[in-house]
C-alpha cells in the first residue's frame, strides 16, 4: 500500500529527472499505478517505462487491473508520456537496448521481493541506469505478513554489481515510516456539577 509519504517522495523523484528528456523513470511493478502517477504527476518533461505481469493478483484470462492502470492513466492525461508492458521485469531488461530507450534516471523496484527476484531486479537494472541516478525499493524491511527479503537482495545486488560494490560510489539511505500507534482512548472524567453559590444577605450587625 503507498502511503502519502512514500508517493511523496516518488513525486520528488519524477521532479529532479532532467528536462531534456535524457533519462526515465522506470518502475517494476505498477499494478493500478498509484505510484507510477505520483512519480509523473505535474512533471510534464518526464517520460516513464513501467512494467507488471501481474501475477500476483489477476486471471490471465481477465486482465482487471492492467485495465485500470490504463484508465487510471488515461484520467490523469498521462497515457502518452508512459510505456507499460505487460511482462516480467526480467525480460523488459533484457530487451532494453533493442527497444533504444534512454538511461533511467529514477528506478522504483516494487516486484516480487523473494531475495533472488530482488537480487536480480537490482542487479540485472544497474547497467541500465544513468551515471547518477536514483534507485527506490519498497519494503525494505522484513515483516512477517510480507515475507519480504528487499534489503538482503539489494545488498547482495550492490555488492555484485560494479559501480557500487565500492562505498565511495555508492549512498545507501532508508527512510523508515514508523506504523502509526493506536490512540488510546482517555477515560472519561464525571462531569463534576457545580452547586449554585447563594448569596446571602449581609448582616446589618457585621462591619
Amino acid at each position: 500500500m503507498a502511503s502519502p509519504k512514500k508517493l511523496r517522495l516518488l513525486q520528488l523523484a519524477g521532479a529532479a529527472l532532467p528536462r531534456d528528456g535524457s533519462e526515465l523513470y522506470f518502475e517494476v511493478g505498477t499494478f493500478q499505478g498509484k505510484s507510477l502517477i505520483a512519480a509523473m504527476r505535474g512533471h510534464a518533461h518526464a517520460r516513464a517505462v513501467a512494467c507488471d505481469n501481474f501475477s500476483l493478483f489477476d486471471d490471465p484470462h481477465e486482465p482487471r487491473n492492467q485495465k485500470a492502470l490504463e484508465a487510471n492513466l488515461r484520467d490523469y492525461g498521462l497515457e502518452h508520456r508512459v510505456t507499460f508492458f505487460n511482462r516480467d521485469f526480467r525480460d523488459v531488461i533484457q530487451d532494453w537496448p533493442s527497444l533504444g530507450l534512454p538511461p533511467v534516471g529514477c528506478y522504483f523496484y516494487d516486484g516480487a521481493h523473494d531475495e533472488d527476484s530482488q537480487y536480480r531486479g537490482i542487479r540485472d537494472a544497474e547497467p541500465l541506469l544513468a551515471d547518477e541516478a536514483l534507485v527506490l525499493v519498497d519494503d525494505w524491511r522484513f515483516a512477517p505478513d510480507s515475507d519480504s527479503r528487499a534489503e538482503a537482495g539489494t545488498r547482495r545486488a550492490m555488492a555484485a554489481c560494479p559501480r557500487t560494490s565500492r562505498p565511495a560510489q555508492r549512498r545507501l539511505g532508508t527512510m523508515v515510516e514508523r506504523p502509526r500507534r493506536a490512540r488510546v482512548q482517555k477515560k472519561a472524567r464525571p462531569n463534576r456539577i457545580r452547586q449554585p453559590v447563594t448569596a446571602r444577605p449581609k448582616d446589618p450587625a457585621c462591619p
